[in-house]
């Protein structure tokens, strides 16, 4: 719901609240509860149109905390957003999020895993290079 509802000041304040409870929860509440807003960006997005910068900067955040590792958008994320929702460029947007880290070689092959026909003949270098949030 946050994601849906937040306005871009509003981040900031939830990662100081995120920090502060990711400590307190079962490492395996947070790809769970990932799951329905990576299903349903798509549609959450019409409504929302800041929906996937916001959540890619979730996602950025958690990895940042060592929450989640990058590779929860090939390994355990909804088919639908990985076939339908532009996944590769919504890791290439959580990669942006991380600006105080480079693009691993890992990081490059999920990006270039996640692409589809959507994406074009465009490289992960590119896509990440182009990537906003």
């Amino acid at each position: 719901c946050f994601v849906k509802e937040a306005k871009k000041g509003d981040l900031p304040k939830f990662f100081t609240l995120l920090r502060e409870c990711v400590p307190k929860l079962a490492p395996a509440t947070i790809p769970n509860a990932l799951q329905d807003p990576l299903e349903f960006l798509n549609d959450i997005e019409l409504d929302a149109p800041l929906a996937r910068s916001h959540l890619a900067q979730i996602v950025g955040e958690l990895i940042t905390l060592n929450v989640i590792q990058m590779d929860i958008l090939t390994k355990n994320s909804p088919d639908y957003f990985r076939e339908e929702s532009k996944a590769a460029t919504f890791a290439c947007k959580v990669l942006k999020s991380m600006k105080d880290r480079d693009p691993t070689p890992e990081d490059i092959a999920i990006v270039e895993s996640l692409k589809t026909e959507k994406d074009g003949d465009a490289t992960a270098q590119e896509l990440i290079a182009a990537a906003v949030l």
